[in-house]
């Protein structure tokens, strides 16, 4: 644990140092520092930040969730809270919170009130998720990268894509979409404040994550913009970092957030238009960039859709550590609603919980596979509130070699059928 805290502390510290000096800093002001003071503001700045980090907010959240009543626990930071709220419940919510809560104290908060509510969710970092799962709790990435391998070209990107994706591709050409790669400063102004900004602020309202337009024109620096254009109208686009052989999709945007162009596929336009330039200029990969780490979020299909595979990468830093306290209709109703992402030994898995009268036969499966299998899962956990049909295990043995069988105990701690 020790060797895991110091690797933890000199990362962070590393990261805010260089925050600190290259942001924050003036260049006049960072050539007539010496380097000795640099080092000792840098390290007391990295040590505050992370002197945040060991406090969490708890919270006490009670609603519904289709219909019935679903109680949890929730530690983490403010931010986090408006999105766990807007997970769980489908109507009106009641907060409570429950004091500020340390760390190491944890482990006693929640064995103090697992009796007492339904769900416990814990915002963690990769520097206590070794803990959390300690706890019993499943480990859910707060957010997930996709990619995908550029194929060697268009016509392979067709012929494999799904009906779906096959109809987006025909309205692209039916709308008479084409394409501009831009490197032009002034062209960020245009994406920045016409598009990416209106479109995420529509779209996520009060969840909205956005980047600093200081941060978007430095990765211009290196990368382009990627506009998707109606005539001679910039409709959509997409900022692009690249790394080596790597284009990364950083951000989208909508011109005025207008989500009309999505019915005309024009988020299909902008990741069509990307590839192909990627081929056209031999990069090897195309990163998507994250996602939320729940299977039935839009954007997940979306990404889902087009074949892209799950990154398993250093991205993982931040986790919901999730555990149901009890099976009640809320939380199976929760379970339900919200198939995830979990992230167990390095690996990356899925669950996906069915709620059904009957035991879950091989027609069943063959759905769940068929909607929520995605590449790059090391597996997808399968669990049924009613069991499963006899034989159903060799069946899957044979047929299905990524599904596995659990019940309810792997809720609390990861145990097959």
């Amino acid at each position: 644990m020790l060797k895991r805290i110091l690797k933890y502390l000199y990362c962070e510290i590393s990261g805010a140092v260089s925050v600190v000096y290259y942001s924050s800093l003036a260049f006049r002001f960072r050539r007539v520092i010496p380097p000795v003071i640099k080092n000792q503001l840098f390290l007391l700045k990295g040590i505050l930040i992370l002197l945040f980090q060991f406090q969490y907010e708890s919270y006490i959240l009670s609603g519904k969730t289709k219909g019935s009543e679903l109680k949890a626990l929730y530690i983490g930071l403010k931010p986090g809270l408006s999105y766990v709220t807007h997970l769980v419940y489908n109507g009106e919510y009641r907060i409570k919170e429950d004091g500020k809560i340390y760390i190491w104290k944890i482990r006693k908060k929640i064995e103090t009130l697992q009796t007492s509510v339904d769900l416990v969710i814990v915002e963690t970092n990769s520097l206590y998720a070794h803990m959390t799962k300690k706890l019993g709790l499943l480990l859910i990435p707060q957010w997930i990268a996709f990619f995908m391998k550029t194929p060697d070209s268009l016509a392979e990107l067709v012929k494999g894509c799904k009906k779906g994706l096959k109809n987006d591709i025909r309205k692209i050409h039916k709308y008479n979409f084409s394409y501009e790669i831009s490197k032009e400063p002034e062209k960020l102004e245009l994406f920045y404040h016409r598009m990416y900004v209106p479109y995420i602020s529509k779209r996520h309202s009060e969840l909205a994550h956005l980047h600093d337009f200081q941060s978007l024109r430095s990765l211009l620096k290196t990368g382009a913009i990627a506009f998707v254009k109606q005539n001679d109208d910039y409709i959509a686009g997409s900022l692009l970092a690249i790394r080596g052989q790597t284009l990364y999709a950083v951000c989208t945007g909508i011109k005025d957030g207008d989500i009309s162009y999505l019915k005309k596929s024009v988020s299909s336009a902008v990741n069509y238009f990307i590839i192909k330039w990627a081929i056209e200029h031999k990069y090897k990969i195309v990163n998507f960039r994250f996602t939320r780490a729940f299977m039935n979020d839009g954007v997940f299909r979306f990404k889902r859709g087009w074949g892209m595979t799950l990154d398993n990468n250093k991205y993982m830093k931040t986790f919901f550590g999730l555990k149901a306290c009890n099976f009640n209709e809320g939380v199976q109703n929760f379970l339900e609603n919200n198939p995830f992402i979990s992230y167990n030994n390095c690996r990356i898995e899925g669950f996906v919980f069915v709620k059904t009268s009957s035991p879950v036969g091989e027609g069943e499966i063959r759905y769940i596979h068929k909607h929520f299998w995605t590449d790059g899962l090391s597996r997808l956990n399968i669990l049924s509130c009613s069991g499963f049909s006899d034989g159903l295990k060799d069946i899957i043995a044979s047929e299905y070699p990524g599904i596995n069988l659990v019940n309810k105990d792997f809720l609390f701690g990861g145990t097959d059928v």
